[in-house]
């Protein structure tokens, strides 16, 4: 469902860019935790923007509590509260 979903949200937002003629840039994306499945999950979207050549960049440098995440809090990242992978 995950997969149907990224590229329903992601698909559309290209078309967008490509009819207003402006460069994309897919950031502030995968809220989600520290497992394969996650893992997998970002590397399905990335893969979506490495196909259409848009740029993107996924950033986290440490686990910070983030209370407006969309993952649950206590779960987010892939680093542990000591700053590891």
């Amino acid at each position: 469902m995950c997969e149907f979903v990224d590229s329903l949200t992601f698909n559309g937002k290209y078309r967008d860019v490509k009819h207003l003629k402006i460069a994309g840039f897919l950031t502030e994306f995968g809220a989600l935790g520290n497992t394969e499945k996650c893992a997998k999950e970002i590397d399905y979207v990335t893969s979506l923007a490495d196909s259409k050549f848009n740029s993107w960049s996924y950033w986290q440098y440490k686990y910070y509590y983030d209370i407006t995440t969309a993952a649950a809090p206590g779960i987010e990242g892939f680093y542990d509260f000591n700053g590891n992978l």
